[in-house]
């Protein structure tokens, strides 16, 4: 899906994606039907129904509870997940629960 393309349709059956843009801060919980991607700092709690993507030089300083997470910036508080993917730089400083977790490991 492409920021500049935009249907009524859901993406890929996961309902739509809201977008916290770099340089914003959100102050309050978020609760999203669909996915959320986190390119700014959220001072709260996240749910997302199917998944949450914290950007590299994201923050979110609060819980985040979502089916998938993806964490390439830093979560202040815990993660309860099904699945959580850790790329380079992404860090948790809390708890994380999920049944599935992969961390990106360098090579070379």
């Amino acid at each position: 899906m492409g920021i500049f393309h935009r249907t009524d349709k859901p993406h890929g059956g996961a309902g739509h994606t809201t977008v916290v843009a770099p340089g914003t801060t959100v102050t309050g919980d978020i609760a999203s039907g669909g996915g959320l991607h986190i390119d700014g700092i959220v001072e709260g709690s996240v749910e997302a129904k199917t998944y949450v993507i914290v950007a590299k030089g994201a923050r979110v300083e609060g819980d985040l509870h979502a089916r998938e997470v993806y964490l390439g910036g830093t979560v202040e508080g815990d993660i309860w997940a099904v699945e959580v993917e850790i790329f380079g730089g992404g860090l948790c400083r809390g708890r994380i629960e999920a049944i599935k977790i992969n961390e990106e490991t360098k090579k070379g």
